[in-house]
């Protein structure tokens, strides 16, 4: 009998085989099925968010008015520039530690790091007439600042168009100092290359993030640069269309090290315990914790001129969530991290991984218990104000200045970015809102993130720690 059955069983398994290579699968799949009586339910996708729950949290992101989020961003724009080091960055660390405080967090703590900055000492532009025009640094080549020797230097003021050679052909190069459109690229260097002593440039309506990127090197060449006010330009343009005029400059930009902060604070989760079987032993709620991330410093290629209203928006949108979170409460403890030093080489979310948090046993063992802050997974905010789609990456290009993909980055956090990116569209009731950017089906990351961008997640996933970036999606930021 059993070597009936097991004919019958090889009979069988012979003519599927035989079935799927020379019929339709499904046909034979639903044939199969029905001879056997079977009768599959579908798969019916589980909900992350019911949906009572959802409806409150549209009800709750409603309540969030597009002025209010206006307000706050033009807020941190008026406070100066906001590079680190500078008075708007010491600003907007200390209206960020008023707003923790005034929303309630708990345990709010600021941590200093020192960074190496370059600081605009002033510049002038002396003109005949006693007339003085207000020059401001551009960012160094390598370490080399535009800085003058003592006294300045003296030239003829030529104005030079956008820096091509036939603009400047005829005038007299050699010992001036060139004002220039600000979208010429890089011909500025072809004027040094001639003798130029200086270059001040001016906006002409063409100042973008390419252009400002073409404006300093990462060699240390000695071509001081310079930035004037527009209608101070404009004024100069109209006087240098007739002929040259002698001119003094004096600028000091000098390499300095400053004290930068972070500062975060706690948003204690439920004290009710988690389901059986959910974690290794019992454990509350309030023990799982998520850090949501942003900085909230900022960037230019003339450093004391970074209002970086468009590097407002990651941190406004923390100060929202606290907002929001106050209100519907979720069951984890959320710590809110703002940190500074982002465009100094990631230096601020560094110095809080190095003090708090590593993967590795060696660093771990290193930290006194009462530092050390263990998360399940960190949400870097990185958003501009440009764009209404977000989405989720697992790298960025600051470590990864080839693009390439980690496929170990991948498959740990894609269950986390899948399971975010559905949790949206069950609230919002919308798939476009937030795009799943780390797997996505049919693209790669790359297609949601047309420039580089340097993400604090990198930062902690190069620790071993399990970190997503949120970050508006397809979208250049052409002014940042």
């Amino acid at each position: 009998m059993n070597k009936l059955l097991s004919g019958a069983a090889l009979v069988f398994a012979l003519g599927m085989v035989l079935a799927l290579a020379s019929g339709d699968p499904q046909r034979i799949n639903a044939r199969v099925n029905a001879f056997f009586g079977w009768q599959p339910t579908a798969p019916q996708a589980e909900r992350l968010v019911d949906e009572e729950e959802a409806g409150a949290l549209r009800a709750l992101v409603a309540e969030i008015r597009r002025q209010d989020v206006a307000a706050e961003i033009e807020r941190f724009a008026s406070m100066g520039s906001r590079v680190t080091g500078y008075p708007g960055e010491r600003r907007a660390y200390e209206y960020i530690s008023d707003r923790f405080a005034q929303l309630g967090l708990e345990d709010v703590r600021s941590e200093a790091f020192e960074v190496a900055v370059p600081m605009d000492k002033g510049g002038r532009l002396y003109l005949p007439g006693g007339i003085v025009k207000d020059l401001h640094s551009l960012w160094p080549n390598g370490v080399r600042t535009p800085s003058l020797p003592a006294g300045g230097v003296e030239g003829p003021l030529v104005y030079g168009g956008k820096g091509t050679l036939e603009e400047v052909d005829g005038k007299v190069l050699d010992g001036a100092i060139v004002l220039l459109d600000f979208d010429g690229g890089q011909n500025y260097l072809n004027l040094a290359t001639l003798g130029a002593r200086a270059v001040v440039f001016f906006d002409n309506g063409g100042v973008n993030r390419e252009q400002a990127a073409d404006k300093f090197l990462k060699v240390s060449v000695d071509v001081p640069r310079f930035w004037i006010e527009r209608q101070d330009a404009l004024e100069l343009v109209a006087a240098l269309r007739e002929s040259s005029v002698p001119v003094r400059v004096e600028a000091q930009m000098d390499w300095e090290a400053v004290e930068a902060r972070n500062i975060y604070g706690w948003l204690p989760g439920s004290e009710a315990m988690m389901p059986p079987k959910s974690r290794e032993g019992d454990q509350a709620w309030k023990e799982q914790v998520i850090v949501v991330q942003a900085y909230y410093d900022a960037m230019s290629v003339v450093p004391a001129r970074a209002p970086g209203a468009e590097n407002a928006a990651g941190i406004v949108a923390l100060l929202k969530l606290v907002e929001a979170l106050r209100e519907q409460r979720p069951h984890y403890s959320v710590l809110f991290l703002a940190t500074s030093g982002h465009f100094q080489g990631l230096e601020g979310i560094n110095d809080f991984l190095y003090r708090h948090s590593r993967g590795s046993e060696y660093f771990r063992e290193r930290m006194a218990d009462a530092e050390r802050i263990d998360f399940d997974l960190m949400l870097s905010l990185d958003l501009s104000s440009h764009g209404q789609r977000s989405a989720s990456f697992g790298m960025g290009t600051f470590y990864n200045p080839e693009w390439q993909t980690d496929n170990y980055v991948k498959y740990m956090l894609t269950p986390y970015s899948k399971r975010l990116s559905q949790a949206v569209e069950e609230i919002f009731v919308d798939s476009t809102r937030h795009y799943e950017g780390i797997a996505p089906p049919k693209r790669t990351w790359k297609n949601y993130m047309p420039i580089p961008l340097a993400f604090a997640s990198e930062a902690a996933a190069f620790v071993g720690q399990k970190a997503l970036a949120l970050a508006t999606a397809k979208i250049g930021r052409a002014h940042v």
